[in-house]
Formats: C-alpha cells, structure tokens, sequence
C-alpha cells in the first residue's frame, strides 16, 4: 500500500473518529442545542448537530491558527525577516504542532461543549476558535505528556 494511500486513511479514520467523539458529546449532553441555533427547535437533535459540526470546524480553524501563530513566532525568533505563504502552510501541516493539534481538538471539543450553557451560536463559535487556538494549553491541563 503506498504512502498516499496510508495518509489518506489514517486521515479518513481521523475524521470518523473525531466525528463519533463529538456524537458522544452531543448525545450525552443535557443541552442539546444553544439557544435555538440555525433557527430549529432547541429540542432538536438535528439542530445540536449541526450546532456541534460548526463549533468543531471552528475548533480546527483555530488549531490552525495556533499552529500558523506558534511557527511564526518561531521563525522570528530564528532571526527569519520573510515568509512564502505556501511553504509555511505546507510546514504546518504537516508539524508534530499541527498534529497534536488535531489529535486533542475532540476532547477540547468535548470539553467546551460540556461547559457551555445557554450561548449564542456567535458565542459558541468565538469559544471554539479560542479553544481550538489555545488547545495546547487546555491539552497540557487535562491529559499531560509524561513519556519520554
């Protein structure tokens, strides 16, 4: 089996995966919708769905964003005065940063949506992207590396 054929599997059960994690918490949630997003009952498991995707592609989006934020700072500090947008896409996805990342981004998903109680969708979203961008810390709080 070649490489991109592996990756792309791995990435497809990444998003199974990731996506069985957010049903759990949406499921499980005494709340199952904030505050009647996208215009559905708030009862409405259909619309906690939806409510929960959107949040969780926010969380992503501001994964990335950390990511792009942690590597730039990195490259300053490396004493680097330019960038070629392209190539610092390219590093950041595939960084052990980015990856971590997106590995953690279901539970700090999971974490937000236990917490949240009567927000807006706007409200819902900002938080998402804060936690998303923050992940590490939130990762670092809640399930702490203790390897080598």
């Amino acid at each position: 089996m070649s490489q991109t054929i592996k990756r792309r599997l791995l990435l497809f059960s990444a998003v199974i995966v990731s996506f069985a994690i957010i049903l759990f918490f949406v499921n499980g949630s005494s709340q199952p919708s904030i505050s009647g997003a996208f215009g559905v009952n708030s009862d409405s498991t259909f619309g906690a769905i939806l409510t929960a995707l959107s949040a969780f592609v926010m969380t992503l989006f501001g994964v990335l964003i950390g990511a792009l934020y942690r590597r730039l700072v990195q490259m300053q500090e490396d004493g680097r005065k330019t960038v070629k947008y392209m190539v610092l896409l390219r590093n950041v996805l595939r960084s052990i940063d980015f990856q971590i990342g997106l590995v953690g981004a279901p539970v700090v998903f999971g974490l937000l949506w236990q917490a949240i109680s009567g927000l807006s969708i706007e409200a819902m979203l900002v938080i998402a992207l804060q936690n998303g961008f923050a992940s590490h810390a939130v990762l670092k709080e809640v399930a702490p590396f203790r390897g080598e």
